[in-house]
């Protein structure tokens, strides 16, 4: 895999984890973004950002981001072997560095120590590694035609 992908997903994912972290914080009136919210007259923002936390902080986004790294991967990538193996190494690196950016940003909001973090981290890395391969091939898989085309060996 190039570097140019791999940072292009790199930043993908940490985008995304960043503002899942930015999405949950508003949400709650607790939070330190969403304490002003809910006591200004814009408490509507943090019921929307409610709203939007249900959403991309379940496991399907997560997934999707890997799907999706995968298929861009696919896409700028020939068809050869080595497509697989980037769409496969795309999507660890997009959920690493979403994992890295999420939780990240929630010690800056926080002002925790990120190292308080790490025993979610570790898990959430490991589920990043078994997952993230498959779910990046699954991406690639969506830009072939026709049912025989989407399994990897054909």
């Amino acid at each position: 895999m190039t570097v140019k992908a791999v940072l292009g997903a790199a930043t993908s994912g940490a985008c995304s984890g960043a503002s899942t972290s930015l999405v949950n914080d508003v949400s709650s009136p607790y939070g330190t973004l969403g304490e002003p919210v809910a006591r200004s007259g814009w408490a509507w923002v943090g019921e929307i950002a409610q709203w939007a936390s249900l959403l991309v902080d379940l496991g399907w986004s997560w997934a999707a981001l890997a799907v999706i790294v995968g298929w861009a991967v696919d896409l700028r990538s020939s068809r050869n072997g080595r497509a697989w193996a980037r769409a496969a190494a795309g999507g660890v690196a997009a959920l690493v560095a979403a994992l890295m950016a999420h939780y990240g940003m929630d010690s800056l909001l926080e002002n925790a120590p990120f190292d308080m973090y790490w025993p979610e981290i570790r898990q959430w890395a490991a589920v990043s590694l078994l997952f993230g391969p498959l779910l990046g091939v699954a991406g690639a898989c969506a830009n072939r035609p026709g049912i025989p085309k989407t399994l990897p060996w054909s």
